[in-house]
């Protein structure tokens, strides 16, 4: 015991102050721990606290970070020891992330510019490239999209902003199709009937428009604002099926573009 005294009265610090300085370094290392889990809880179970995800996650690092440092401050160990740690934690981040690779940083920075750009919402539908689905979502390094089959398709942002990008905004979007009908029937009578297949489908504003002037037959496009788009692929099925039964209530035979019509002469 006299020489551990000796040993340590030589480094000129006290041993009750080292049992002090380690003890306090494990009060931080608790404490740290516990904000962090309280955080979680508070950003899981109360409203006011459910931020983005990024957000959240930079809190949790962040908290982690500083009382990792203070527990290396609280040690009850020299400063030039202190020195040495510090330097070396700076050296292992600073290879991380010079050896991150480009996909890596591309990704993230990709995330960043889409945060400030905002050209779309978790709700929303997009469509990019073959890809297209409905924003479950928004990360720092990928975006998640649900499929029509419902599964989930993870995108990595930097394919977001390499490609063209189509949204649908989950506040209401223009939905609309086409048909073919003949030259023989007035084209008062079919958008009549256009109109009363988009009203029994929830459209809103719906409008018809002669389309194309084929050889043989018009094409008529028809179409409508809808407000919520939460089922937007059923809601297209549906209308799809209000146009088809209101045709046919209106005895308006429906022809495909290279539909040939005979007239037969004496």
């Amino acid at each position: 015991m006299r020489g551990a005294f000796a040993s340590l009265n030589s480094m000129g610090v006290p041993i009750i102050l080292q049992i002090e300085l380690f003890y306090s370094s494990l009060a931080i290392l608790a404490a740290t721990i516990f904000l962090v889990l309280v955080l979680r809880l508070l950003f899981r179970k109360v409203s006011l606290f459910k931020v983005d995800s990024l957000i959240r996650n930079a809190v949790f690092v962040i908290v982690g970070f500083i009382g990792f440092l203070l527990v290396i401050f609280a040690l009850p160990i020299s400063g030039d020891s202190k020195q040495v740690i510090v330097s070396a934690i700076g050296i292992v981040v600073g290879a991380t992330v010079a050896l991150s690779s480009t996909t890596f940083v591309s990704n993230g920075m990709s995330g960043i510019m889409l945060r400030l750009s905002h050209p779309f919402s978790v709700g929303d539908y997009i469509r990019s490239g073959d890809v297209f689905g409905r924003v479950s979502q928004k990360n720092l390094f990928y975006t998640e999209v649900q499929s029509i089959d419902r599964d989930i398709i993870t995108i990595p942002n930097l394919k977001l902003m390499s490609n063209s990008l189509t949204t649908i905004l989950s506040s209401g979007t223009i939905i609309s199709t086409t048909v073919s009908l003949g030259y023989d029937i007035p084209h008062e009578r079919i958008e009549q009937a256009l109109l009363d297949g988009a009203k029994k489908a929830g459209l809103e504003d719906s409008f018809v428009h002669v389309f194309e002037l084929e050889d043989f037959s018009v094409t008529y496009k028809v179409g409508g604002l809808l407000k919520n788009v939460a089922s937007l692929l059923t809601d297209k099925s549906n209308f799809n099926k209000a146009v088809l039964d209101s045709l046919h209530e209106s005895h308006i035979e429906i022809v495909s573009p290279t539909f040939m019509n005979q007239r037969l002469l004496s």
